[in-house]
């Protein structure tokens, strides 16, 4: 997406807050406004099970329990809810780490307060024995991405690169998301393509299907819980009740499994059971532990970052992450 400065211009700042409302989807659930509770409102990029603990937290009324109410928006990509976060539509984006990176690099004071996602959810898969040797099978094949300069894109181009494969070895194509891709494969209009969420897990319990890349086990900050430094210098107590509530949702999700079950049954009622346990676990298994960023992931992510051209060099890590707002006794 197209970054602003802390100095946008005016125009700028319009077409960010419009896109506020040509990208909002809908919330989860409505809230209702309380003159005993402090309002926030944050953004989420899309509504998938890597947000479990935010359904959650708000499901088991634990905003309310720290005088919140809390608003969330669903917006169509990061990048829409990016703009509304520079333009100030929202408070708090829980968006991917790589934000931070971008906002900083241009002079944005955005940082990482806490973690939701520890680890990638994307797979790299084929129809069975359609790949041979891994990534080394991929030269002359299609490989679906979700659109360029995505994280699949950067992801696919940089495991490549480290495979010593030549991007025009390979033909990389835009599909769009989960659903598209599995026909896509399925119709043979791809050798390979990313999945995530719910198709990943429905076809891989199918045995037509293989992994090329398992994205999954790789420390990566999917999603972070992003604000300004300057609006948590007025607004610390909000920040750490905030993350209070999370944290506490990803310790009951990662304790007690029927209430990973119970909660992603009530985030896709209409998905078979067999599948929605699936969800429920691979999201559980991504969270972050006590809302803890990993250095590693960080890491992982700006090299990624760098490779793509969308940041020149590294930043600090405490440049990058603040994690003083959780919850005292977590682990940092």
């Amino acid at each position: 997406m197209a970054i602003a400065t802390k100095l946008m211009p005016r125009a700028l700042v319009m077409t960010a807050l419009c896109a506020v409302v040509a990208a909002f989807i809908g919330t989860p659930q409505a809230v209702a406004q309380s003159p005993s509770k402090t309002a926030i409102t944050v953004g989420i990029p899309a509504f998938y099970e890597g947000f479990l603990p935010l359904y959650t937290a708000e499901k088991k009324q634990f905003f309310e329990d720290e005088g919140l109410a809390v608003n969330i928006l669903t917006f169509q990509g990061g990048g829409a809810a990016g703009q509304a976060f520079v333009a100030g539509g929202i408070e708090m984006c829980l968006c991917s780490f790589d934000h931070v990176l971008k906002l900083q690099s241009r002079g944005f004071d955005a940082v990482a307060i806490g973690g939701i996602e520890e680890f990638n959810a994307y797979a790299l898969i084929s129809k069975k024995g359609r790949i041979a040797d891994g990534l080394k099978g991929l030269r002359g094949k299609k490989i679906g991405i979700t659109s360029p300069g995505s994280s699949t894109d950067i992801t696919v181009r940089y495991e490549l690169k480290k495979a010593g494969i030549d991007i025009r070895d390979v033909s990389l194509v835009s599909i769009g998301n989960a659903a598209a891709m599995k026909a896509a494969l399925e119709q043979g209009e791809l050798d390979a393509g990313m999945v995530i969420g719910g198709i990943l897990v429905d076809m891989l319990n199918n045995p037509n299907w293989q992994i090329i890349v398992d994205f999954r086990t790789q420390r990566y900050p999917l999603e972070v819980v992003i604000a300004r430094r300057s609006w948590l210098k007025d607004h610390a107590p909000t920040a750490r009740k905030f993350l209070k509530a999370i944290v506490r949702a990803e310790e009951l999700l990662q304790k007690d499994p029927s209430v990973a079950y119970e909660m992603t049954q009530a985030m896709f009622p209409k998905m078979d059971p067999k599948t929605l346990k699936g969800v429920g676990e691979a999201g559980v298994r991504r969270l972050s532990t006590n809302g803890s960023i990993d250095e590693q992931g960080v890491a992982a992510i700006t090299d990624q970052q760098i490779f793509a051209g969308a940041i020149k060099s590294s930043i600090p890590y405490k440049s990058l992450v603040d994690l003083s707002y959780l919850p005292s006794g977590t682990a940092r």
